[in-house]
Protein backbone atom coordinates (compact mmCIF):
# COMPACT_ATOMS: atom_id res chain seq x y z
CA UNK A 1 0.00 0.00 0.00
CA UNK A 2 1.25 3.36 -0.61
CA UNK A 3 -0.04 6.64 0.06
CA UNK A 4 1.05 10.11 -1.48
CA UNK A 5 -0.23 13.37 0.10
CA UNK A 6 -3.77 12.68 0.50
CA UNK A 7 -3.83 10.08 3.40
CA UNK A 8 -6.59 8.41 4.21
CA UNK A 9 -6.73 10.25 7.65
CA UNK A 10 -6.44 13.07 9.73
CA UNK A 11 -7.94 16.33 9.83
CA UNK A 12 -9.76 18.59 7.22
CA UNK A 13 -11.77 20.77 5.76
CA UNK A 14 -13.38 20.02 2.30
CA UNK A 15 -16.04 21.46 0.14
CA UNK A 16 -19.67 19.82 -1.13
CA UNK A 17 -23.48 20.09 -1.78
CA UNK A 18 -25.49 18.43 1.64
CA UNK A 19 -29.09 17.24 1.61
CA UNK A 20 -31.12 15.10 4.18
CA UNK A 21 -31.66 13.15 0.56
CA UNK A 22 -29.96 10.74 -1.04
CA UNK A 23 -30.54 11.50 -4.30
CA UNK A 24 -29.55 15.29 -3.45
CA UNK A 25 -33.14 16.73 -3.72
CA UNK A 26 -32.64 20.51 -2.22
CA UNK A 27 -28.84 19.86 -1.70
CA UNK A 28 -27.11 23.85 -0.26
CA UNK A 29 -23.41 24.32 -0.58
CA UNK A 30 -21.37 23.43 2.55
CA UNK A 31 -18.25 22.58 4.05
CA UNK A 32 -17.46 19.39 5.74
CA UNK A 33 -15.00 19.79 8.95
CA UNK A 34 -13.57 16.91 10.63
CA UNK A 35 -10.46 17.11 13.37
CA UNK A 36 -9.76 14.03 15.86
CA UNK A 37 -7.75 16.22 18.09
CA UNK A 38 -10.54 18.95 18.63
CA UNK A 39 -13.22 17.12 18.74
CA UNK A 40 -14.57 17.87 15.37
CA UNK A 41 -16.90 16.39 12.64
CA UNK A 42 -19.61 18.76 11.47
CA UNK A 43 -21.12 20.72 8.55
CA UNK A 44 -21.18 24.57 8.14
CA UNK A 45 -22.87 26.33 5.51
CA UNK A 46 -25.25 29.53 5.25
CA UNK A 47 -28.72 27.98 6.08
CA UNK A 48 -31.79 29.10 7.84
CA UNK A 49 -34.53 26.91 6.72
CA UNK A 50 -33.13 23.71 9.55
CA UNK A 51 -34.57 23.77 12.56
CA UNK A 52 -32.23 24.40 15.59
CA UNK A 53 -32.41 20.91 17.17
CA UNK A 54 -33.26 18.64 14.10
CA UNK A 55 -32.15 14.90 14.13
CA UNK A 56 -31.17 13.30 10.79
CA UNK A 57 -30.25 9.44 10.93
CA UNK A 58 -28.34 10.30 8.18
CA UNK A 59 -27.65 13.57 6.15
CA UNK A 60 -25.26 13.15 2.76
CA UNK A 61 -22.58 15.57 1.11
CA UNK A 62 -21.20 15.08 -2.38
CA UNK A 63 -17.15 16.16 -2.22
CA UNK A 64 -14.88 16.54 -4.50
CA UNK A 65 -13.57 13.66 -6.50
CA UNK A 66 -17.45 12.19 -6.50
CA UNK A 67 -17.06 10.72 -3.08
CA UNK A 68 -20.24 10.97 -1.20
CA UNK A 69 -20.29 11.31 2.87
CA UNK A 70 -23.11 9.76 4.96
CA UNK A 71 -22.86 11.25 7.95
CA UNK A 72 -24.70 9.61 10.83
CA UNK A 73 -26.74 11.11 14.20
CA UNK A 74 -26.58 14.31 12.93
CA UNK A 75 -27.90 16.69 14.71
CA UNK A 76 -28.38 20.93 13.86
CA UNK A 77 -27.04 24.07 16.25
CA UNK A 78 -26.20 27.04 14.77
CA UNK A 79 -23.93 29.63 14.91
CA UNK A 80 -24.51 33.69 14.22
CA UNK A 81 -22.55 35.81 12.77
CA UNK A 82 -21.94 39.57 12.49
CA UNK A 83 -24.86 39.66 9.59
CA UNK A 84 -25.60 36.57 8.79
CA UNK A 85 -26.85 33.01 10.39
CA UNK A 86 -24.19 29.96 10.06
CA UNK A 87 -26.59 26.44 10.30
CA UNK A 88 -24.09 23.89 11.90
CA UNK A 89 -24.84 20.00 11.58
CA UNK A 90 -22.67 18.31 13.58
CA UNK A 91 -22.34 13.97 13.33
CA UNK A 92 -21.34 11.08 15.38
CA UNK A 93 -19.47 9.12 12.84
CA UNK A 94 -19.42 9.28 8.80
CA UNK A 95 -18.83 7.27 6.05
CA UNK A 96 -17.09 8.53 3.06
CA UNK A 97 -17.66 5.98 -0.04
CA UNK A 98 -18.78 6.05 -3.50
CA UNK A 99 -22.35 5.51 -2.88
CA UNK A 100 -24.52 6.81 0.03
CA UNK A 101 -25.63 4.65 2.95
CA UNK A 102 -28.84 4.71 3.29
CA UNK A 103 -28.82 1.38 6.34
CA UNK A 104 -25.97 2.15 8.05
CA UNK A 105 -26.97 -0.42 10.27
CA UNK A 106 -26.61 -2.90 7.60
CA UNK A 107 -23.56 -1.51 5.84
CA UNK A 108 -20.71 -4.47 7.21
CA UNK A 109 -17.61 -5.42 5.78
CA UNK A 110 -14.72 -8.63 6.93
CA UNK A 111 -12.14 -6.79 5.92
CA UNK A 112 -10.62 -3.27 7.58
CA UNK A 113 -7.48 -1.20 7.25
CA UNK A 114 -6.67 0.99 10.67
CA UNK A 115 -3.77 2.80 12.61
CA UNK A 116 -3.70 4.53 15.57
CA UNK A 117 -1.98 7.41 16.66
CA UNK A 118 1.51 7.04 17.80
CA UNK A 119 1.47 3.68 16.28
CA UNK A 120 5.04 4.31 15.18
CA UNK A 121 6.50 5.01 18.25
CA UNK A 122 6.08 1.40 18.99
CA UNK A 123 5.64 -0.46 15.55
CA UNK A 124 7.74 1.22 13.55
CA UNK A 125 9.31 -0.89 10.67
CA UNK A 126 10.70 1.65 8.28
CA UNK A 127 10.32 0.20 5.16
CA UNK A 128 13.08 2.99 3.13
CA UNK A 129 16.46 2.02 3.05
CA UNK A 130 19.37 4.11 1.92
CA UNK A 131 22.59 3.09 0.03
CA UNK A 132 26.34 3.92 1.05
CA UNK A 133 27.72 4.56 -2.37
CA UNK A 134 25.56 7.19 -3.15
CA UNK A 135 23.22 8.14 -0.14
CA UNK A 136 20.00 7.11 -2.19
CA UNK A 137 17.27 5.36 -0.96
CA UNK A 138 15.06 2.40 -2.10
CA UNK A 139 11.60 0.67 -0.66
CA UNK A 140 12.21 -3.02 0.68
CA UNK A 141 8.76 -4.87 1.79
CA UNK A 142 9.97 -5.32 5.89
CA UNK A 143 9.12 -8.72 7.12
CA UNK A 144 5.77 -7.90 8.99
CA UNK A 145 3.63 -10.41 11.21
CA UNK A 146 0.43 -11.91 11.12
CA UNK A 147 -1.80 -13.13 14.29
CA UNK A 148 -4.64 -15.70 14.30
CA UNK A 149 -7.18 -13.72 16.75
CA UNK A 150 -9.58 -17.25 17.49
CA UNK A 151 -11.10 -15.25 20.39
CA UNK A 152 -13.39 -12.70 17.12
CA UNK A 153 -12.47 -15.14 14.34
CA UNK A 154 -9.76 -13.21 12.60
CA UNK A 155 -6.62 -12.60 11.36
CA UNK A 156 -4.31 -9.59 12.47
CA UNK A 157 -2.05 -8.52 10.01
CA UNK A 158 0.85 -5.89 10.10
CA UNK A 159 0.98 -3.61 7.08
CA UNK A 160 3.31 -0.44 6.21
CA UNK A 161 2.37 2.15 4.08
CA UNK A 162 4.82 4.50 2.38
CA UNK A 163 4.73 7.81 2.13
CA UNK A 164 6.18 10.17 -0.45
CA UNK A 165 6.12 14.34 0.45
CA UNK A 166 7.43 17.14 -1.73
CA UNK A 167 8.87 19.77 0.53
CA UNK A 168 9.79 23.18 -0.44
CA UNK A 169 9.18 26.13 -3.45
CA UNK A 170 11.38 26.02 -6.56
CA UNK A 171 13.82 23.54 -4.98
CA UNK A 172 11.62 20.68 -3.88
CA UNK A 173 12.75 17.62 -2.16
CA UNK A 174 11.21 14.62 -1.88
CA UNK A 175 10.32 13.46 1.96
CA UNK A 176 10.18 9.62 2.54
CA UNK A 177 8.28 8.47 5.70
CA UNK A 178 5.81 5.44 6.31
CA UNK A 179 2.85 4.57 8.34
CA UNK A 180 2.92 1.33 10.28
CA UNK A 181 -1.39 0.08 10.05
CA UNK A 182 -3.10 -2.83 10.19
CA UNK A 183 -5.29 -5.07 8.07
CA UNK A 184 -8.02 -7.12 9.71
CA UNK A 185 -9.68 -9.88 8.31
CA UNK A 186 -12.93 -11.56 10.03
CA UNK A 187 -14.66 -15.12 8.54
CA UNK A 188 -17.60 -13.30 8.92
CA UNK A 189 -19.43 -9.97 7.96
CA UNK A 190 -19.81 -7.21 10.56
CA UNK A 191 -21.34 -3.94 10.41
CA UNK A 192 -19.42 -1.05 10.57
CA UNK A 193 -20.37 -0.12 14.23
CA UNK A 194 -19.06 -3.76 15.40
CA UNK A 195 -15.52 -2.91 13.16
CA UNK A 196 -15.18 0.01 14.87
CA UNK A 197 -15.42 -1.79 19.01
CA UNK A 198 -12.83 -4.14 17.65
CA UNK A 199 -10.38 -1.66 16.40
CA UNK A 200 -11.44 0.58 19.82
CA UNK A 201 -11.00 -2.49 22.24
CA UNK A 202 -7.31 -3.40 20.88
CA UNK A 203 -6.53 0.39 21.21
CA UNK A 204 -6.94 -0.14 24.77
CA UNK A 205 -4.85 -2.99 25.01
CA UNK A 206 -2.27 -0.65 22.77
CA UNK A 207 -2.55 2.55 25.29
CA UNK A 208 -1.51 -0.30 28.01
CA UNK A 209 2.01 -1.50 26.07
CA UNK A 210 2.79 2.41 24.55
CA UNK A 211 1.93 3.90 27.92
CA UNK A 212 0.25 6.63 25.73
CA UNK A 213 -3.73 7.66 24.53
CA UNK A 214 -4.40 6.60 21.27
CA UNK A 215 -6.76 7.67 18.52
CA UNK A 216 -7.93 6.10 15.45
CA UNK A 217 -6.22 7.58 12.73
CA UNK A 218 -7.56 5.85 9.97
CA UNK A 219 -10.11 3.36 9.22
CA UNK A 220 -10.82 2.16 5.87
CA UNK A 221 -12.62 -0.75 3.51
CA UNK A 222 -12.52 -2.06 0.27
CA UNK A 223 -14.78 -0.67 -2.10
CA UNK A 224 -15.55 -0.48 -5.55
CA UNK A 225 -15.21 3.03 -7.33
CA UNK A 226 -16.44 4.38 -10.74
CA UNK A 227 -14.44 6.60 -13.48
CA UNK A 228 -15.76 9.23 -15.60
CA UNK A 229 -15.81 6.50 -18.65
CA UNK A 230 -17.94 4.14 -16.11
CA UNK A 231 -14.88 2.06 -15.72
CA UNK A 232 -15.31 0.13 -12.27
CA UNK A 233 -11.87 -0.41 -10.29
CA UNK A 234 -11.24 -1.26 -6.47
CA UNK A 235 -10.87 1.63 -4.17
CA UNK A 236 -11.36 2.10 -0.68
CA UNK A 237 -13.72 3.63 1.72
CA UNK A 238 -13.15 5.23 4.58
CA UNK A 239 -14.89 5.55 8.31
CA UNK A 240 -14.84 8.17 10.96
CA UNK A 241 -15.84 9.04 14.56
CA UNK A 242 -15.88 12.04 16.13
CA UNK A 243 -13.06 11.74 18.93
CA UNK A 244 -11.89 13.59 21.78
CA UNK A 245 -7.67 13.69 21.12
CA UNK A 246 -6.89 13.62 25.22
CA UNK A 247 -3.44 15.06 26.63
CA UNK A 248 -1.01 13.09 28.62
CA UNK A 249 0.05 14.84 31.62
CA UNK A 250 2.60 12.57 31.87
CA UNK A 251 5.27 11.99 29.75
CA UNK A 252 6.16 8.71 28.99
CA UNK A 253 9.39 9.04 26.36
CA UNK A 254 9.20 4.92 25.81
CA UNK A 255 6.76 2.10 25.69
CA UNK A 256 6.82 0.40 28.98
CA UNK A 257 5.90 -2.31 26.54
CA UNK A 258 8.55 -2.51 24.36
CA UNK A 259 7.62 -3.60 20.55
CA UNK A 260 10.55 -6.46 20.97
CA UNK A 261 8.78 -7.89 24.06
CA UNK A 262 5.36 -7.89 22.83
CA UNK A 263 5.43 -9.39 19.33
CA UNK A 264 6.36 -12.64 19.02
CA UNK A 265 3.75 -13.62 21.58
CA UNK A 266 1.35 -11.04 20.75
CA UNK A 267 -1.17 -13.51 19.08
CA UNK A 268 -1.55 -15.33 22.56
CA UNK A 269 -2.01 -12.00 24.64
CA UNK A 270 -4.71 -10.81 21.72
CA UNK A 271 -6.79 -13.90 22.43
CA UNK A 272 -6.86 -13.98 25.72
CA UNK A 273 -7.46 -10.12 26.31
CA UNK A 274 -10.67 -10.67 24.11
CA UNK A 275 -11.89 -13.53 25.96
CA UNK A 276 -11.42 -11.91 28.89
CA UNK A 277 -12.74 -8.19 27.68
CA UNK A 278 -15.84 -8.31 29.33
CA UNK A 279 -14.23 -8.83 32.61
CA UNK A 280 -11.65 -6.34 32.28
CA UNK A 281 -13.02 -3.61 30.32
CA UNK A 282 -13.47 -1.65 33.40
CA UNK A 283 -10.13 -1.70 34.39
CA UNK A 284 -8.61 -1.36 31.38
CA UNK A 285 -10.63 2.01 30.54
CA UNK A 286 -9.57 3.21 34.03
CA UNK A 287 -5.93 2.19 33.07
CA UNK A 288 -5.93 4.64 29.95
CA UNK A 289 -7.21 7.57 31.99
CA UNK A 290 -5.04 7.35 34.88
CA UNK A 291 -1.81 6.31 32.85
CA UNK A 292 -2.09 9.71 31.55
CA UNK A 293 -2.76 12.30 34.63
CA UNK A 294 -6.11 12.49 33.66
CA UNK A 295 -8.35 12.21 37.10
CA UNK A 296 -8.63 14.40 40.05
CA UNK A 297 -7.27 12.69 43.36
CA UNK A 298 -9.53 11.05 44.93
CA UNK A 299 -11.35 9.81 41.96
CA UNK A 300 -8.08 8.02 40.83
CA UNK A 301 -8.08 6.57 44.39
CA UNK A 302 -11.71 5.52 44.10
CA UNK A 303 -11.10 3.98 40.76
CA UNK A 304 -8.20 2.03 41.90
CA UNK A 305 -10.47 0.50 44.64
CA UNK A 306 -13.03 -0.48 42.07
CA UNK A 307 -10.40 -1.79 39.78
CA UNK A 308 -9.11 -4.34 42.68
CA UNK A 309 -12.54 -5.53 43.65
CA UNK A 310 -13.36 -6.43 39.82
CA UNK A 311 -10.52 -7.88 39.76
CA UNK A 312 -11.10 -10.19 42.65
CA UNK A 313 -14.41 -10.84 41.80
CA UNK A 314 -13.79 -11.97 37.96
CA UNK A 315 -10.95 -13.75 38.90
CA UNK A 316 -10.75 -15.15 42.17
CA UNK A 317 -13.24 -17.14 44.26
CA UNK A 318 -15.90 -15.59 46.37
CA UNK A 319 -14.92 -17.15 49.50
CA UNK A 320 -18.24 -15.73 51.71
CA UNK A 321 -17.22 -14.24 54.88
CA UNK A 322 -19.80 -15.98 57.69
CA UNK A 323 -19.83 -15.75 61.09
CA UNK A 324 -22.15 -16.19 63.89
CA UNK A 325 -23.91 -12.90 64.46
CA UNK A 326 -24.53 -13.44 60.43
CA UNK A 327 -25.86 -16.90 60.69
CA UNK A 328 -28.06 -15.56 63.43
CA UNK A 329 -29.44 -12.78 61.48
CA UNK A 330 -30.10 -15.14 58.62
CA UNK A 331 -32.07 -17.76 60.07
CA UNK A 332 -34.19 -14.91 62.10
CA UNK A 333 -35.24 -13.38 59.17
CA UNK A 334 -36.09 -16.57 57.47
CA UNK A 335 -38.48 -17.56 60.10
CA UNK A 336 -40.17 -14.48 59.40
CA UNK A 337 -40.19 -14.81 55.70
CA UNK A 338 -43.89 -15.59 55.63
CA UNK A 339 -44.60 -12.18 57.77
CA UNK A 340 -42.71 -10.56 55.29
CA UNK A 341 -43.86 -9.06 51.94
CA UNK A 342 -42.19 -10.81 48.83
CA UNK A 343 -40.52 -7.68 47.59
CA UNK A 344 -39.25 -6.37 50.63
CA UNK A 345 -37.90 -10.33 51.53
CA UNK A 346 -36.12 -10.32 48.43
CA UNK A 347 -34.21 -7.05 49.12
CA UNK A 348 -33.28 -8.01 52.94
CA UNK A 349 -32.02 -11.68 51.38
CA UNK A 350 -30.00 -9.84 48.49
CA UNK A 351 -28.45 -7.44 51.65
CA UNK A 352 -27.45 -10.10 53.40
CA UNK A 353 -25.86 -11.40 50.69
CA UNK A 354 -23.46 -8.19 50.09
CA UNK A 355 -22.62 -8.26 53.61
CA UNK A 356 -21.36 -12.05 53.18
CA UNK A 357 -18.96 -10.53 50.15
CA UNK A 358 -15.36 -10.40 50.61
CA UNK A 359 -14.24 -6.50 52.20
CA UNK A 360 -12.15 -4.28 50.30
CA UNK A 361 -9.44 -5.62 52.89
CA UNK A 362 -9.72 -9.10 52.13
CA UNK A 363 -9.57 -8.48 48.44
CA UNK A 364 -6.38 -6.42 48.44
CA UNK A 365 -5.06 -8.91 50.84
CA UNK A 366 -5.33 -11.46 48.45
CA UNK A 367 -4.13 -9.92 45.48
CA UNK A 368 -1.03 -8.12 47.92
CA UNK A 369 -0.08 -11.67 48.54
CA UNK A 370 -0.44 -13.16 44.72
CA UNK A 371 2.62 -10.41 43.62
CA UNK A 372 6.08 -11.44 43.02
CA UNK A 373 8.55 -10.76 45.62
CA UNK A 374 10.60 -9.01 43.05
CA UNK A 375 7.76 -6.86 42.51
CA UNK A 376 6.91 -5.94 46.19
CA UNK A 377 10.59 -4.94 47.42
CA UNK A 378 10.52 -2.41 44.52
CA UNK A 379 7.15 -0.57 46.08
CA UNK A 380 8.26 2.23 47.96
CA UNK A 381 5.68 3.71 50.37
CA UNK A 382 6.45 5.74 53.08
CA UNK A 383 5.67 3.93 56.19
CA UNK A 384 4.64 0.34 54.89
CA UNK A 385 6.91 -2.67 53.70
CA UNK A 386 4.25 -4.69 51.85
CA UNK A 387 6.64 -7.43 52.05
CA UNK A 388 5.63 -7.80 55.77
CA UNK A 389 2.04 -9.30 56.03
CA UNK A 390 1.40 -6.66 59.38
CA UNK A 391 2.03 -3.55 57.47
CA UNK A 392 -0.14 -5.34 54.38
CA UNK A 393 -2.73 -5.70 56.71
CA UNK A 394 -2.43 -2.02 57.66
CA UNK A 395 -2.40 -1.02 54.67
CA UNK A 396 -5.79 -2.72 53.66
CA UNK A 397 -7.52 -1.61 56.30
CA UNK A 398 -6.24 2.17 55.56
CA UNK A 399 -7.58 2.27 51.93
CA UNK A 400 -10.98 0.33 53.72
CA UNK A 401 -11.26 3.07 55.78
CA UNK A 402 -10.64 5.60 53.61
CA UNK A 403 -12.35 4.75 50.50
CA UNK A 404 -15.28 4.11 52.85
CA UNK A 405 -14.55 7.72 54.34
CA UNK A 406 -14.17 9.47 50.64
CA UNK A 407 -17.64 7.25 49.49
CA UNK A 408 -19.89 8.18 52.41
CA UNK A 409 -17.92 10.76 54.94
CA UNK A 410 -17.83 10.16 58.47
CA UNK A 411 -18.30 12.07 61.97
CA UNK A 412 -15.56 9.34 63.48
CA UNK A 413 -12.53 12.00 64.22
CA UNK A 414 -10.99 8.46 65.25
CA UNK A 415 -10.95 6.84 62.16
CA UNK A 416 -7.99 6.48 60.04
CA UNK A 417 -7.45 7.71 56.62
CA UNK A 418 -4.94 8.56 54.14
CA UNK A 419 -4.27 11.96 53.60
CA UNK A 420 -4.84 13.54 50.36
CA UNK A 421 -1.21 13.75 49.74
CA UNK A 422 -0.40 10.15 50.47
CA UNK A 423 -3.81 9.24 48.06
CA UNK A 424 -1.48 10.15 45.55
CA UNK A 425 0.67 7.04 46.00
CA UNK A 426 -1.87 5.13 47.47
CA UNK A 427 -3.96 5.08 44.17
CA UNK A 428 -0.47 3.92 42.37
CA UNK A 429 0.18 1.47 44.30
CA UNK A 430 -3.20 -0.12 44.31
CA UNK A 431 -2.67 0.65 40.16
CA UNK A 432 0.32 -2.01 40.31
CA UNK A 433 -1.16 -4.33 41.64
CA UNK A 434 -4.20 -4.64 39.33
CA UNK A 435 -1.96 -3.98 36.12
CA UNK A 436 0.71 -7.07 37.33
CA UNK A 437 -2.85 -9.09 37.99
CA UNK A 438 -4.26 -8.14 34.08
CA UNK A 439 -1.55 -8.67 32.14
CA UNK A 440 -0.73 -11.69 33.83
CA UNK A 441 -3.81 -12.87 32.71
CA UNK A 442 -3.54 -11.99 29.19
CA UNK A 443 -0.05 -14.08 29.75
CA UNK A 444 2.86 -12.09 29.72
CA UNK A 445 5.80 -13.38 31.97
CA UNK A 446 6.56 -11.89 35.44
CA UNK A 447 9.79 -10.43 34.43
CA UNK A 448 8.29 -8.49 31.16
CA UNK A 449 5.44 -7.13 33.34
CA UNK A 450 7.94 -5.69 36.33
CA UNK A 451 10.12 -4.45 33.58
CA UNK A 452 6.92 -2.79 32.49
CA UNK A 453 5.91 -1.32 35.38
CA UNK A 454 9.46 -0.07 35.92
CA UNK A 455 9.20 1.73 32.96
CA UNK A 456 6.00 3.29 33.02
CA UNK A 457 6.72 7.20 34.14
CA UNK A 458 3.23 7.20 36.20
CA UNK A 459 4.72 4.78 39.04
CA UNK A 460 7.59 6.96 39.28
CA UNK A 461 7.55 8.11 43.10
CA UNK A 462 6.49 5.05 44.44
CA UNK A 463 9.35 2.62 43.51
CA UNK A 464 12.41 2.11 44.12
CA UNK A 465 15.48 0.29 42.19
CA UNK A 466 14.23 1.97 38.95
CA UNK A 467 15.27 2.65 35.61
CA UNK A 468 16.53 5.83 34.53
CA UNK A 469 13.56 8.03 34.29
CA UNK A 470 12.96 11.26 32.19
CA UNK A 471 12.56 14.31 34.96
CA UNK A 472 9.32 15.36 34.86
CA UNK A 473 9.33 18.87 37.20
Amino acid sequence: MKLTDRLLTDEFTVGGIWSGNADFKDSVPGNLTYSYSNNQLHVEFVHTDFVIGEVFETFYGLISRGEIVTLINARVSSTKGSNVQHTKIVADSMIIDSKPISNVGSFSHREINFTYTNMGDWFGINPWNQTRENNSYYYEEPLLKKYKIESIGGLLEEKVASTEKLNGIGMQEIKLSYVPYYKLTLNQDKTIKELHEVVYKISLLFNLFLGKKLNIQFLDFPSEKEDLAGNKFKGTGRFYIRQLREVSKIHQPFPPYPYGTIANELEGYLNQFFFNFKKIKVIIQSFSVSFTGGNYVENSFLDACLNLEVLHREFWDEHKEVNDELIKATELIKNLSSQIEESIMEKITSSIDNLSKPTLRKRILELLRELPQDLLKKIDLDGYNLNKGKDRRDFAIMCSNTRNYVTHGSSDDKLKTFSLLELIKVAKVLNIISEYHVMKIIGLADKDIIDAISHRNYYQNVLTNLYEFEDLN
